[in-house]
């Protein structure tokens, strides 16, 4: 889930014109955090992703709908290059 929302992050981030401190400022977290959250990491707390989300205006409707569109980008790419596989994985 952290590489999903770190591409969110990172795609609002950039529409919005902002730095890492920036949008560190306006979430109240350090730009380390960001770095991370954009990078990924999987130990951020969902209290520091709200914040972050917060800051860049998205609702949990938005997050959700961002989820969905850059999933169904990646599903699509898979197919289109023949490497989707059944859900069991084989």
């Amino acid at each position: 889930m952290g590489s999903l929302y770190g591409k969110i992050i990172f795609a609002c981030r950039m529409e919005q014109g902002l730095t890492q401190k920036e949008l560190a400022d306006k979430a109240l977290v350090g730009v380390n955090t960001i770095t991370r959250a954009e990078g990924g990491f999987e130990n951020l707390g969902i209290t520091t992703y709200n914040a972050i989300f917060r800051a860049l205006g998205l609702s949990t409707a938005g997050v959700a709908e961002l989820m969905y569109q850059m999933t169904r980008v990646q599903m699509d790419s898979a197919s289109e290059h023949g490497v989707l596989v059944s859900e069991r994985g084989y």
